[in-house]
């Protein structure tokens, strides 16, 4: 039996408009040999809808191309949503992130880690959030790639120029193409197997003329504590390129920044910036925090840090589930 106070409820005749529109417009664009649904986007222009729409869930919206955010949370993985020595997110993490993508909270990982390893950590929802990879070379909503941000090609050369002399740390580059390991000599290459790294994918080579496509980040990585050799590495070349210590053996450069990734996320579905959260626990992370209306700080960050971002958390899922309620 029809129950037809919810049959005129405004949530269903939102999903009936939403329906019929869609319905009208393929039967049109079928007729004219045209694509059908053009018009919906990603991001649904809230002043175009009717008000009952505003009842409806993302994961509703979703189904008409009408996903709508009004929060944005960035979180970085290693040391923050993921704690040292663990390699998997809990379910939790996972379910938490569903239920804010649905009330309108789109969550976003941060991190240096490349695109596809992000994904592959987030399986369950890959297609649900958004990502800042290589330090927000790349800004992606799960398969749309929204922003790329190239370094200047004849300063990477330089600096993998500069990197190769040295005999305490080894570079890697990051590139459209895939990613490249330089082994100029024994000593870069003797750094290199004491680094351990899994090579997956990349390549070895010699200088930077066999590296292809554009570059999105390059790495100093070191056996020992990278904190030695980023004293003398640093003063050279953050003046000329973002540079930050992004863990115990990483020191990374890039064209973007977490903080860059933050605005453009925030520009592209139209969410105003004292809805935006973030969290971290290094100095790549630092600028994010400060471009972020609510930032989190995690206790076992540098001292330095703690006493700039007074907000300072041991668990960032136990502060997500207090998010859009």
């Amino acid at each position: 039996m029809t129950n037809w106070g919810d049959h005129w409820s405004p949530v269903n005749l939102a999903r009936q408009r939403i329906f019929r529109d869609g319905f009208l417009q393929g039967k049109r664009a079928r007729a004219s040999n045209a694509r059908p649904y053009k018009s919906f986007s990603t991001v649904c222009d809230p002043a175009a809808q009717p008000s009952c729409c505003a009842a409806l869930t993302n994961r509703e919206r979703k189904e008409f191309g009408m996903i709508q955010f009004h929060t944005l949370v960035a979180s970085d993985l290693d040391g923050t949503l993921l704690p040292e020595g663990q390699t998997e997110l809990p379910c939790t993490v996972f379910d938490e992130i569903r239920r804010l993508h649905d009330c309108g909270v789109l969550f976003c990982a941060a991190s240096g880690r490349p695109l596809d390893a992000l994904r592959e950590l987030f399986a369950p929802v890959a297609d649900e959030i958004a990502y800042m990879s290589e330090n927000a070379a790349y800004v992606c909503y799960g398969r749309e790639l929204l922003h790329t941000i190239p370094m200047p090609r004849e300063l990477c050369a330089k600096l993998v120029a500069y990197l190769g002399t040295r005999t305490d740390c080894v570079a890697r580059a990051c590139t459209t193409t895939g990613r490249y390991y330089f082994v100029p000599t024994a000593a870069a290459q003797a750094n290199l197997d004491a680094v351990g790294v899994e090579f997956g994918d990349c390549r070895l080579v010699k200088d930077f003329s066999e590296v292809k496509g554009d570059v999105t980040q390059i790495s100093a990585i070191s056996a020992g504590d990278m904190n030695i050799p980023a004293r003398e590495i640093l003063p050279l070349w953050q003046d000329r390129i973002g540079a930050a210590i992004t863990g115990e053996h990483w020191l990374d450069f890039t064209a973007a920044g977490k903080d860059k990734g933050l605005h453009l996320l925030c520009a592209h579905f139209g969410i105003p910036q004292e809805n935006t959260y973030a969290f971290g626990d290094s100095y790549n992370d630092a600028p994010m925090l400060r471009a972020a209306a609510h930032p989190y700080l995690m206790r076992i960050a540098p001292a330095d840090l703690k006493a700039e971002f007074a907000t300072q958390i041991d668990d960032v899922t136990s502060v997500l589930k207090t998010l859009g309620r």
